[in-house]
């Protein structure tokens, strides 16, 4: 892992804040979307990104850069789920119930596949090394291989999440943690930029405004962001950057 960042010293802290913010300015991704913050408030520790409240705005980030072939593990790991070498576990009944899909990753489905494999070694580290910040605070860390998100019609229209349960007991949180290691990075804007639309299910959705700011996150950035059931908090209005024909995607979340 190079350039990420770590805990410091305050000062050191706001400077590194301060590059990570002008290296962004003017940056796009392959799509033409602009690289910016302007939903969250940026951090510089994991400390920090799972303590700092979110002082009005949307989201709270810790950008950094991430070595490695995230691009490569994403093919090698969707063609080992499409060939059944790989499937997400199962962790409860009660997952079970819900029906969660077998391209979703709980840890030990990741551990077992770093065993497996004599690739990729850098990557799945970093991965699981997330997985495990994310396990220390009680949620359930699952990682997503997908191209296209054709099991859920919301993803790709601006929403707000309403919770982000934890699959093994059920429990309801307030905020969601999220990281997207390669492909086009989820899509944000401000709720200055929408308007409401009709909830589908008990997923609010909005419509963009004409000429609405929209941003998106640098790969390998991890981020907390606010659901609809925040206390108060305006919840983080994104949706999908994945379309048909995409190369396969990783999106770890808890």
């Amino acid at each position: 892992m190079s350039e990420s960042l770590h805990d410091t010293g305050q000062a050191e802290n706001a400077d590194v804040i301060r590059q990570y913010l002008l290296a962004a300015e003017g940056v796009k991704d392959k799509a033409g979307v602009p690289i910016n913050y302007h939903c969250a408030t940026v951090v510089a520790s994991l400390s920090d990104l799972s303590s700092r409240a979110f002082q009005g705005k949307s989201a709270v980030i810790m950008p950094r850069r991430l070595d490695g072939d995230f691009d490569g593990l994403a093919v090698s790991m969707n063609r080992d789920i499409y060939q059944g070498n790989l499937r997400g576990e199962l962790q409860s009944t009660w997952q079970r119930s819900v029906g969660i899909a077998p391209s979703w990753l709980g840890i030990e489905a990741v551990r077992r596949y770093a065993t497996q494999t004599e690739l990729f070694g850098q990557e799945l580290s970093t991965i699981l090394a997330d997985m495990e910040f994310i396990e220390s605070l009680g949620r359930t860390p699952l990682l997503k291989v997908y191209t296209y998100d054709y099991d859920d019609e919301t993803v790709d229209r601006p929403h707000v999440d309403p919770y982000t349960p934890n699959y093994e007991t059920g429990e309801r949180y307030t905020d969601r943690f999220i990281t997207v290691y390669n492909s086009k990075v989820t899509r944000h804007v401000s709720h200055e930029d929408v308007e409401p639309l009709a909830s589908l299910d008990s997923t609010k959705t909005f419509r963009l405004k004409p000429g609405a700011r929209v941003g998106t996150f640098h790969n390998g950035d991890i981020w907390r962001q606010a659901c609809g059931d925040g206390g108060g908090v305006k919840p983080f209005i994104h949706w999908s950057a994945t379309e048909y024909g995409d190369e396969p995607k990783l999106i770890l979340t808890g």
